[in-house]
């Protein structure tokens, strides 16, 4: 049981820790813009969408430079964050060699940089006066513009500048311009926005795709963004109209199919029960022509920052640092199961008799002779060898030294002469003293030995 008390040390203090912080940080609920999130800005009725259409859907929290080369499966991208594409695309390129093997990819935007889009598909919802105030706000702006001979946005112009941002919001990530994508696709991809259009006034839905939407499909948001004009080619298609304008694009890619999408805001939880959002959503899937083969759908969480740790335990088993973890775990272990056992030999149980009478006779004689007295130590050392040999031949009874004399010489067998001879209180010098001393020392371990054995013959 000794040798296990290293090993449950060394696991206590792998264990402690991961407990203690669960139970004092625990698992935050996800907001923002992932498929974990139910806020109203998140991806996870989208998520939970493809799971009930049959998809396996895994999410994928790294850079697409770990995308597999082939692999009979979908990548989707739900408002990616500006790093996904950063510099032209640049690190985005295995995701184009993923396509080309036969696999499909759903791009879309990302997140729209006129958040007050957003609050107004809210407003809408609730009522349309906060709508108009809105618009006369906004036509105010544009009349102030107007004067200082500023552009104003038409719906010809393309919608870079971002409206206002709400404050104190969960999300956090920022938007980037359609030309990022057509750098990275080789594309002259371009947003606008369907400036008239909200929530209740929504937009017609035309074309490949709206085929499986029903009957007159629309999409219900305000100022949807949908991407400029498109010339199309044998590679290169318009799958949905918003309005005449491009909502959806197909982009034909070796073997596998690139589809686009240009408002992404119609996935998210608090949009996609509307009007037809919900049939679109499964729509983008079924354009990558994937029937039949393995559905699986890497939905990509990275540049959303899902992929951090949340708390330690989402260290330990969500990012790829639990491999690094895991191997200080085991060389932790094995150390400990290696120094567990002991190094020395075992201590007897049974130890030597200690000495502590004979050290205490011979330091209060060292005393003495430390105060110069020769005679007196020696006096001394006798004395308390006598009581000391006195209480083990008789005890409760003080012996005289012709009797004590008497009794050693019956009990150890030796001469009266020689053992009266030790207790003479005179010595000569201290090399006499030292000697005197040895034999008391000797003497009273052997009486020591016969008492602790008194059916002992004598020598």
């Amino acid at each position: 049981m000794k040798a296990l008390r290293p090993l449950g040390f060394g696991l206590l203090l792998f264990v402690l820790p991961l407990l203690l912080g669960y139970l004092v940080v625990g698992p935050r609920t996800p907001v923002g813009r992932n498929s974990d999130s139910v806020t109203g800005i998140g991806h996870k009725a989208f998520r939970l969408l493809l799971e009930a259409q049959g998809w396996d859907v895994q999410r994928f929290g790294r850079g697409v430079e770990g995308l597999p080369a082939l692999g009979r499966s979908a990548f989707v991208a739900v408002e990616p964050g500006p790093l996904l594409f950063r510099e032209d695309g640049a690190f985005a390129r295995p995701l184009l060699r993923f396509v080309e093997a036969g696999n499909g990819a759903v791009l879309t935007l990302g997140p729209d940089p006129d958040r007050s889009a957003e609050s107004d598909d809210r407003a809408q919802i609730f009522g349309t006066e906060a709508g108009r105030a809105i618009r006369v706000a906004r036509a105010v702006e544009e009349e102030a513009r107007a004067r200082q001979n500023a552009p104003v946005r038409t719906s010809t112009t393309p919608s870079s500048v971002p409206g206002p941002r709400p404050t104190g919001g969960p999300d956090e990530t920022d938007s980037w311009p359609a030309s990022r994508l057509g750098a990275f696709l080789g594309l002259p991809l371009s947003e606008e926005r369907l400036w008239t259009r909200t929530a209740t006034l929504g937009a017609e839905l035309t074309g490949p795709l709206a085929l499986g939407l029903g009957e007159s499909p629309r999409l219900a948001l305000t100022r949807p963004r949908v991407f400029g004009p498109i010339t199309e080619t044998s590679s290169v298609s318009v799958l949905l109209w918003a309005d005449r304008q491009p909502l959806v694009v197909g982009i034909q890619r070796g073997k596998g199919r690139l589809v686009l999408l240009a408002e992404p805001r119609l996935l998210h939880n608090g949009a996609i029960g509307r009007a037809t959002h919900a049939r679109v959503a499964v729509a983008l899937l079924d354009a990558l022509a994937l029937k039949g083969r393995a559905r699986v759908i890497h939905l990509e969480e990275w540049s959303h920052g899902r992929a951090d740790a949340q708390n330690i335990f989402g260290l330990v088993a969500g990012t790829r640092l639990k491999w690094l973890l895991l191997q200080l775990a085991l060389i932790g272990g094995v150390w400990v199961v290696l120094v567990a056992p002991p190094r020395r030999r075992p201590v007897p149980k049974e130890l030597p008799p200690r000495r502590a009478k004979h050290e205490a006779i011979e330091a209060v004689a060292t005393l003495q002779l430390r105060a110069a007295d020769l005679n007196g130590a020696t006096a001394a050392l006798i004395t308390l060898s006598q009581r000391h040999l006195g209480r083990l031949l008789s005890p409760g009874q003080p012996l005289s030294t012709e009797a004590l004399s008497v009794a050693l010489a019956q009990r150890l067998g030796r001469s009266e002469a020689e053992l009266q001879a030790l207790f003479d209180p005179t010595v000569p010098n201290l090399r006499a003293f030292v000697a005197r001393a040895r034999a008391l020392q000797a003497l009273r371990v052997q009486v020591e030995a016969k008492a602790a054995s008194p059916h002992r013959p004598a020598a």
